[in-house]
């Protein structure tokens, strides 16, 4: 029996974990139709072109449909349950850009220290495993955004800004944490779990906690307002941002230095400390904020 009330809790556990299973089975076979797809249209070493197009069917092939296959096996109405039919408020979105430009440098120094971590020594041939991996993944996002045209531009920020931010929204906090919160986990553990989910599947372990930290923070979004739409916006507006910067840096107008403003290899990092600070009071703010217009939209 579905319980569909304020609680929103969707069933029993087990259904959560039938429900669960069939996202991961899905995303499994939505990677390898990916590659299967993909292999029609891509000879030898892919294209930017391509790469983008391969993104794109990544997105709707293994994050998108096994998520509204999972919505509707849990019998309920269209985006309902993923939080894509709760439309989002205007104020809650400027919280979401404030809360990013207060948090952005301690974000900065935190992916200075992630990237500079080096395993014990006799961890050496796995760190050095891991490390090429994020060479590898790097280099095909330099390929994916290397060009400097206004054309290009656009389509990055379509296909890695706003499609690939919206889908894995859908899959990870729509999905994911969802079926966890809905089956009756504590929604902390949820959030939390969902966000390790999330920064482990990117296989990039040198970049794990900024994506973990990001990642809950998209998780809360979706708890305070009920709806998917301010997670999706932040998520965008991430990646958006970084794909301008890398084109701006590109057409010669800016370096791309400037995303690490603040930020410092060595000595106290005291803008991060400062940007931490604010960010938390912004945060604690805007989350009572959120959660009073929710509850006035839902009374």
């Amino acid at each position: 029996m579905t319980i569909i009330g304020k609680k929103n809790y969707l069933t029993t556990p087990s259904r959560g974990v039938v429900g669960m299973g069939i996202l991961l089975i899905g995303l499994f076979v939505g990677l390898i139709l990916t590659v299967c797809i993909s292999s029609c249209f891509v000879s030898g070493e892919p294209t930017r072109t391509e790469l983008l197009w391969q993104s794109v069917v990544q997105s709707i092939m293994a994050f998108i449909i096994p998520t509204l296959v999972v919505e509707r096996y849990l019998g309920y109405a269209p985006l309902s349950f993923s939080g894509l039919s709760e439309r989002p408020n205007i104020i809650t979105l400027v919280w979401v850009i404030i809360i990013y430009i207060c948090g952005y440098t301690v974000l900065g120094q935190i992916i200075t220290y992630n990237e500079a971590f080096h395993l014990p020594k006799s961890l050496h041939t796995l760190e050095n495993t891991l490390r090429s991996w994020e060479e590898n993944a790097a280099a095909t996002t330099a390929l994916i955004l290397d060009s400097s045209t206004v054309g290009g531009l656009i389509a990055e920020i379509i296909v890695v800004g706003v499609l690939t931010g919206m889908a894995e929204e859908i899959f990870f906090r729509g999905g994911i944490q969802r079926i966890l919160y809905r089956s009756g986990c504590n929604i902390h553990i949820a959030i939390w779990g969902t966000a390790v989910v999330f920064s482990a599947l990117h296989m990039q372990f040198f970049g794990f906690l900024p994506r973990l930290l990001l990642g809950a923070f998209f998780g809360y979004l979706l708890y305070w307002s009920n709806s998917l739409w301010p997670g999706i916006f932040a998520h965008a507006l991430n990646n958006s941002l970084y794909v301008t910067a890398v084109w701006l840096d590109k057409r010669g107008i800016i370096s791309q230095d400037i995303l690490e403003t603040g930020v410092v290899s060595q000595g106290m990092p005291w803008m991060a400390i400062v940007s931490a600070l604010v960010s938390a009071g912004v945060i604690t703010v805007a989350m009572q904020s959120i959660k009073k217009r929710h509850n006035k939209s839902i009374g």
